[in-house]
């Protein structure tokens, strides 16, 4: 059992299950002893039972090669600083452009995978990522608390890097070809060969490979050899990596077209609650927003 952000290996626990006839009208939660010197949530990421949400997995095949030797100490999470003070009404812009400035949530997680993945198997024990789990558990509750995360201190990580695994798709950057669990199965669930075959079959929407130039063009050009040639190389530096681009877009948001991204406002793009992340394009909107 476990529940995000799941950083520390210590916050996967094994736990034993027990069956309680006075408890089984209940179902799709979690009952927890209340026996013990620390509860069993808070080991895992400083959980609670303010309506968190646990995984639990009961599949015998995976947990056979699990034990209680193998499970590391759990985290220890202190309860973070709450600022009690309130923001005076005119300053309410300021406390605003603060949150902003102070919620590196993301950065915590990203670069904690990041370095688990370049240090190997044993990452996620190496000092440096159990101290990025303990500030993701700072950064994960700050608009609760209001104690945030310094992002100097993402900065020190930040030197500790070799590149960005290749995983991540940084691709304005160097990155690295990522040996690890996540980077096999990045390379092997590619969706490059899809994409290849949506720009082979998609006739309906795709740029076109032949083109025909206009004749007050062909009049303005002093070597019309010349000119043919520069346009295939532009089409193939050019145009080629956009249209790919725009094809892994439309499979990734599950577009059935190009139309839908240009003329869909992504800010307000609902999917339903299909197990196919369909694309529904009656969300609901004020006409000043669709602009």
């Amino acid at each position: 059992m476990t529940r995000n952000p799941c950083l520390n290996p210590g916050d996967l626990r094994l736990l034993q299950g027990v069956d309680k006839p006075e408890l089984r009208h209940l179902f799709n939660v979690v009952v927890f002893s209340s026996k013990g010197e620390r509860p069993q949530c808070n080991k895992m990421s400083g959980g609670d039972l303010d309506g968190d949400v646990y995984f639990v997995c009961w599949d015998r095949e995976l947990i056979s090669y699990l034990s209680v030797d193998q499970m590391q100490d759990p985290g220890n999470y202190r309860k973070p600083t709450t600022v009690k003070e309130k923001p005076p009404q005119e300053g309410l812009a300021d406390y605003f452009v603060f949150y902003l400035s102070k919620d590196i949530l993301g950065k915590i997680a990203n670069m904690h995978l990041a370095l688990a993945d370049q240090l190997g198997p044993q990452g996620p024990l190496d000092p440096s990522c159990l101290t990025l789990a303990h500030l993701q558990s700072i950064a994960v509750d700050f608009a609760k608390h209001g104690e945030s995360v310094e992002s100097s201190l993402i900065f020190e990580f930040e030197q500790m890097m070799d590149h960005w695994p290749d995983f991540f798709e940084k691709t304005h950057q160097e990155m690295r070809v990522s040996t690890g669990i996540l980077g096999q199965l990045y390379r092997d669930i590619s969706n490059d060969e899809a994409v290849a075959n949506l720009l082979t079959h998609d006739y309906t929407t795709a740029i076109l490979n032949d083109y025909q130039l206009d004749k007050r063009i062909l009049g303005q050009a002093v070597n019309r050899g010349q000119m043919h040639a520069y346009l295939a190389e532009a089409y193939d530096q050019i145009v080629k990596p956009f249209m790919f681009r725009l094809r892994q877009l439309m499979l990734e948001m599950n577009f059935g077209c190009e139309a839908e991204i240009f003329a869909s406002d992504l800010r307000h793009k609902l999917f339903d609650d299909g197990p196919y992340n369909v694309y529904r394009s009656s969300a609901p909107m004020k006409n000043e927003d669709a602009m």
